[in-house]
């Protein structure tokens, strides 16, 4: 169930000239710089990280024990991050295209092994 937003409502009660010099003031003092980069937050403990997974820490409780430690991480986002740094490289997507399987019906490719 979708709402709708009552436009008019909302002018009424946002005061958007303040609003505007707030905008400007943060932009000004650095109040809305970009939010930090997960590799920002995570490469200081980059190899205890590797260490714990190759001792076969689960990312589950990696993530809960960062959090408990003040650092925010979803456990998508941990798993993303040490599968690049592990394998040094980013994810591949799928393009749609499959590589050709053997057809077990066809004849000529049963092995000649059997009865």
């Amino acid at each position: 169930m979708t709402r709708t937003i009552n436009v008019e409502e909302i002018k009424r009660k946002v005061d958007y000239k303040l609003l505007a010099q707030e905008i400007v003031s943060l932009s000004q003092t650095g109040g809305l710089k970009p939010l930090t980069p997960v590799a920002e937050l995570l490469n200081p403990v980059k190899d205890a990280l590797i260490a714990a997974r190759q001792n076969d820490a689960s990312i589950r409780s990696l993530a809960v024990f960062l959090k408990q430690k003040g650092v925010p991480i979803s456990e998508a986002s941990l798993r993303r991050y040490l599968r690049e740094q592990m394998n040094g490289a980013k994810r591949r997507r799928a393009t749609g295209v499959h590589a050709p399987t053997t057809n077990k019906a066809d004849p000529q490719k049963r092995s000649t092994l059997g009865p």
